[in-house]
């Protein structure tokens, strides 16, 4: 059952992504956005600087320093960088680029 619902909310999600588009992307950079908007949420996604510098078809440096902005948590009121959030968004990265 919870194979089903990821498989439902990936497809979901999938769709969402492409509303959200202004140009064509390859699948290995959807598959990185997926993981990202799955990560910090639609709501969150959509608004971000990363999906408008995509948008934009800004430059490789620039999309990259948007991705990396995605790793800090908020703690006791301060923002903390995660290890975990800035593997993920390695791996992200690797992905958008292959």
């Amino acid at each position: 059952m919870a194979e089903f619902l990821l498989e439902e909310r990936i497809k979901a999600d999938y769709v969402y992504l492409l509303t959200l588009l202004q140009i064509t992307l390859t699948i290995n950079q959807i598959i990185a956005l997926l993981s990202s908007m799955f990560n910090i949420g639609r709501g969150a996604f959509q608004n971000s600087t990363l999906l408008n510098k995509i948008n934009q078809n800004a430059s490789k440096g620039e999309i990259e320093a948007e991705f990396f902005k995605w790793k800090f948590i908020t703690k006791n009121g301060k923002k903390e960088e995660l290890k975990g959030l800035l593997k993920r968004r390695k791996s992200e990265w690797e992905m958008f680029l292959k």
